[in-house]
Parts: structure tokens; sequence; C-alpha cells
């Protein structure tokens, strides 16, 4: 992406590694700011278009990056540099942007639909109406400037975060399914139906689609499943249509009534889990190879062609990812989902989306999170201050990338493999727990990474935690003492649990499907059905409507808080600043129950601090001391109350 003259050149962390922990601003956010229901005018496509040519801060670089060299340097110097007849006046981006606007999916019915609607096509600079040919080639057209409609949206970004400290720092991460528009066909001249029967007439030609709602929810089950990377034996044959064990596709089974996945066991000799996000990738690009050499090889007539249980199947959509399901029931009935994930991440203070990238369904999540990272990253011109996401980013090389890029985590618990029973697995005794609070070397007692000099830091290229210990009990204990974050990269980080901010975020990043809907229902983003799906086939036509969604949403943003000059109603809603003061003593009464906030390893039974079972002399139970401090606090309350009372009549009498 071409960096203007407003951006940084190259990409900066929100917060510097050597702040520590203590540096670290709350949470805030701007509710309403996305609220465009409000005005009426937000949805008038004649509106915005003419408002968005009246910023050249965002206008120039939109024009700019969507309009082909030769057309953009006549229009501006009047010199011509390609021979031919000159293109129609007009610009097709404000076209598209206006499309985006009226939640149509069809560029046909849109174009019907808008065929005489002269004041809209004179505000994007027609002289003429064009023909559908015309107008479906220049939409088809922006799929090659996706590059500009990125460095306008990131203007954008810039003018936001000049107003608001807390925009573009954390980030959500959420994933959306979505459908092609595609099907399945049987091969009428399947190598398997011709060997064995020499005919076709027994098998179905078309798939039936599984309902979305059924593949999204075991979706879900998957990423609560430990995280397993399926395994490709390499001595198949990749050519060989006809080798059943090479044309394997895998067969997730359904419960007839209610959505339940059935997982087989790893395969041996595969690693449960890559120890790096690049490892991560590197292993998905090989299965993934893989799988294209096995399962989508070139059919009869160039449809992509894959292999279930044998017979071939093929497919017009080369882009599209496929999971078969098989249901439980009688006749064990197959159904597909033919697809992918829309992966988004969007700002916690703003609630919109900041970048998108479509991924096949046969991908796992976690491999693309670089991706994302990287491209909402040149949108914002910086890297987030943390990260929110769910279990299916909970992986030791997502958190290793964000703790080497200093990115906090917040992402829940998930078993890295099936040898882990519980997160009580991943403690090691004597050097941190499983909530990541590490143990003093010298006596074992829980330390704390909350004080001057302490949090995360990088050593030698490395980031490590500096911490002290809570309980000291030798001369030793009192200084700092280090922990790396390679120790358990699922673990440690930037953002711990000594932070209110943490669970403030954790709070925040729960899995919640608003922004999903929302960009369901202003652009039909990421089709469930007939109704919302795109029609034209392929992941660069789902990345435009997602490129102009996300421009429109932050575009309209700055008009309705009031950072670019409009007539729109503004946003009458404050900014919030929140914490997690609260969720943290709760979190530190939960230590405190289950005995983490004591010593606990071999220095501290080398000291005698370990309980062993005996119950010391003189020692007063918790629930006897809860009560005389109850009965404490109520005395100081009856004194606090008497000293006012002769206040009030000393003050009476003087009267």
């Amino acid at each position: 992406m071409t960096q203007t003259s407003t951006r940084n050149s190259s990409l900066r962390c929100a917060r510097s590694v050597t702040d520590g922990l203590n540096g670290r601003r709350s949470r805030g956010s701007s509710p309403g700011a996305g609220r465009f229901t409000d005005d009426p005018k937000f949805k008038d496509p004649v509106w915005v278009i003419e408002q968005l040519q009246k910023h050249p801060e965002l206008w120039e670089p939109l024009e700019r990056g969507t309009t082909p060299a030769h057309v953009y340097e006549k229009r501006h110097t009047g010199k011509k540099s390609k021979a031919g007849r000159d293109r129609q006046p007009g610009h097709p981006v404000l076209i598209a942007l206006a499309y985006m606007l009226s939640s149509k999916v069809e560029l046909e019915v849109w174009y019907q639909q808008n065929y005489s609607n002269e004041k809209l096509w004179e505000a994007a600079g027609y002289e003429e109406i064009p023909s559908y040919s015309t107008f479906y080639d220049r939409m088809i057209e922006l799929e090659r400037y996706l590059a500009g409609i990125y460095e306008a949206t990131s203007e954008a970004w810039q003018i936001a975060m000049n107003h608001s400290p807390f925009i573009g720092r954390h980030w959500k991460i959420d994933g959306q399914a979505y459908e092609s528009h595609v099907r399945l066909e049987h091969d009428p001249d399947c190598p398997k139906c011709l060997y064995e029967m020499g005919e076709d007439d027994d098998m179905p030609r078309w798939i039936e689609r599984q309902a979305l709602e059924v593949a999204e929810e075991i979706r879900h089950q998957e990423n609560e499943q430990p995280v397993v990377e399926e395994a490709v034996d390499d001595d198949t044959d990749a050519e060989d249509g006809s080798d059943e064990e090479a044309a394997h596709i895998p067969i997730l089974e359904v419960d007839e009534g209610e959505a339940t996945l059935s997982v087989s066991p790893a395969p041996a000799g595969v690693d449960a889990e890559a120890e790096t996000l690049e490892e991560v990738a590197e292993l998905e690009l090989e299965l993934k190879g893989k799988k294209k050499q096995k399962l989508a090889t070139a059919g009869p007539d160039g449809r992509k062609a894959i292999f279930i249980q044998g017979h071939r199947y093929l497919c017009r959509d080369w882009d599209a990812g496929f999971k078969i399901y098989q249901s439980s029931g009688r006749g064990k009935k197959l159904k597909q989902w033919t697809g992918g994930v829309a992966l988004k991440v969007s700002d916690d203070a703003l609630g919109i989306t900041i970048a998108t990238i479509h991924i096949p369904n046969e991908d796992r999540e976690h491999s693309h999170w670089g991706d994302l990272l990287l491209k909402g990253a040149h949108i914002l011109g910086t890297l987030p201050e943390n990260a929110m996401g769910d279990r299916g980013h909970a992986t030791r090389g997502v958190k290793k990338l964000n703790t080497l890029a200093g990115i906090g985590s917040v992402i829940p618990f998930r078993k890295p493999n099936g040898s882990y029973k519980s997160r009580a697995d991943l403690a090691v005794d004597g050097k941190f727990n499983e909530y990541g609070i590490p143990l003093c070397e010298h006596c074992n007692a829980p330390g704390t990474m909350v004080g001057k000099d302490l949090g995360f830091r990088e050593r030698d290229g490395q980031p490590v935690l500096l911490f002290r210990c809570t309980l000291p009990h030798t001369p030793a204990c009192t200084k700092i003492q280090t922990r790396h974050c390679s120790d358990e990269w699922l673990l440690f980080g930037p953002l711990t649990r000594e932070e209110p901010l943490y669970f403030e975020l954790s709070n925040a990043g729960k899995p919640s499907e608003k922004n999903n809907a929302l960009d369901r229902r202003r652009y039909m983003l990421a089709g469930a059905d007939p109704d919302t799906r795109a029609k034209r086939i392929g992941m660069s036509f789902l990345d435009l409507r997602a490129a102009l969604g996300s421009f429109l949403d932050i575009f309209r943003v700055l008009l309705r808080q009031g950072w670019l000059e409009s007539d729109a109603k503004k946003n009458p809603w404050t900014p919030v600043r929140r914490n997690g003061e609260k969720a943290l003593a709760s979190f530190r009464r939960r230590l405190r129950r289950l005995g983490l906030l004591l010593p606990r390893g071999p220095q501290a039974a080398k000291l005698g601090l370990c309980f062993t079972g005996e119950i010391p002399d003189g020692w007063v139970p918790v629930k006897t001391r809860l009560a005389q401090q109850k009965k404490a606090a109520a005395k100081e309350r009856a004194k606090l109350r008497r000293e006012l009372a002769k206040q009030k009549a000393a003050a009476a009498k003087a009267a």
C-alpha cells in the first residue's frame, strides 16, 4: 500500500514494550458512533457520495487509487498517454458505494432499480447513464483496485485516531461463515461409477446444502476441541481419481435434530500444535497444497474436481472450500457446506470493522491470523495494543506472534492437545501457576508484575516479564526476578491477569454476533442464503464488497462524530471510560480459594512453607476472621457516627 504524508512509513505498536504494565491506559468506547439509523441522510447514497467529494483528504486518494492511471491523468492534466477513445466520464467507485448502501447483492437488480435515478448518476460524475454491460465491467474492474480503497480507508482511520486516543488500540477477532453460490455436481463420467457399475443412474446429481446455522454451530464446536492438525499421507496418488484412499475427504457426522460434532482422533505422528504462527501457516499451506492435488484437481471441463467417498464431484468456484456432513440417522444422507469464513478485526472503541479476509471453510482460522493482523495494521498504520478473540485463535502460535509483536492476547483457554485435561496442566511446579502468575525462585511464593521497574520488557530480543515476590521469606526474594514468555506462550504476554484492563477486555471480547449481524443488515456481507449471497463467484468480489463496507463505516462515523464537517445529526453520546477493578478483585478471591496465593513448590517445601495438613496452634479459621473483621468494621462505623453527632451538637450550640 502506498504510504501518504499523513501516515507513518512503518508499523508501530500502540504500546512500547519499555512502558511495562504501569503505563497502560484504560479501555474507552464511543457509544452510538455507528448508529446510522439516527439520521436518514446516512442511508441516502446521493448525500453520502456528495459529502465524500467535499472532503479531498479522503476523496483524492480514493479517486486516484480506483481509477486507471491513464484515465486519471487525462481528467486532471488534460494529457493523454494512451491511444484510443476516452472513457465515459464518471466515477465507478462512487456508484459502487451507492450499490453497497442499498443492501442489494445482485448487480443487475440494483441497476434495474436505479437506472432512472439521474440525480445519483450525476452526483457520481456521469453525463449519461451507462449500459448495464458497461456498469458491470466497471464494477468488476474495481476488484483490481482494492489497494486504493484500503488507502482511503486508512486515511479515514487516521482522522478518527487523531480525535480519540482509544480508537485502534484494542481489536476484536471474529469469523462469520458464508456460502458460495455453487453446488457440488456429481460428474456423469465419474471413474468409480463407470468402473463399478458402468453407468451413473443411482447417484444423485447434486449434494444437498447443509443449513448454514448447523454448519456454523459445528464450526464453533470444532474450535472448542483441542488443537489438532490433520495429516495427509504423502504416499497416496494425487492424480488417480479412482484411488479411494487418495480421494478421501473428511466427513462430519451430524445428529438429526441437533448439531453435534463427532471428532476422530489425531493421526499418529502428527504434531498436535506447531510452535509458531509461521509454522502453523506453513503446515496449513502444506496441507492445503496436498489437498488441492488430491481433492481439487481440474475436472474434464476445467471445473474444480474433488473426490468424496471415491466419487468425483465438480464445482465452478475454485476459491470455495468444502465440508461434507453425513446424517447419523437412517440413510446416512450427505450434505454440503460450500463456501468459507469471513475473518475480520473490528475496533473495540467504535465497534466497526477494520479489515476482512476470506478463507475457505476447510482452513483453520488461527493459521490466517498473521494475514489478518498485517492487513489491519496496514490500514491503521499501527499494530493493536491488545487483541481479543475466541477459542479458534487460542493456540501457542497465535499468542507467540502477538507477544513478539508486543500485542496482548485476551483469548479464552483451549486445550493445547488431547493430553491436557484442564487448565491446571499448564502449571509448572515451582515456576508458575496455571493463570500465568510467576513464582519466586527462592521461596515459590506468587509474584507480582505490577510496580516500579516491573512488567513486560524486551531483553536481548526476547520478551520477558519482570516480577517481585509478594511474600518474601529470604533476602534474595526481595530482588527483581525474570520469567521468559517462551516458558509458556499461552500464559505470558504483555497483558496479564493482574491488570483490570484484561478483565474489561475479556468481558467486551466475549463471542457476540452483533457486528456480524450489522454487516449483513447494512451491506449483505457474508451471505447465508440465496437472497444474501453474491451470485458472482470467487473471493475477489467478496473482498471488494467487504472493503467498500469498511470504508462506508468509518466515513459515516467521521460524519456522525463531527470529525468531518457535514449537516448530519451528530452523535449525542459521550465517550465512556471503563475498567475491570471488580472483576480483578473477584479473580484474586478465586486464587485465594484455590490456594494459589500461597507458596507452592520444591523451594517452599524446603523452607517449610507448604501446608502439610496440620493446623498450627493459634490458627484462626477464615470464617472467624471474617466475622471479626465485620464486627470491627461495625464498631468503626458506630464510632464515626458518634463523632459526627458530637460535631453537629457543637455546631448547633455555637449557633
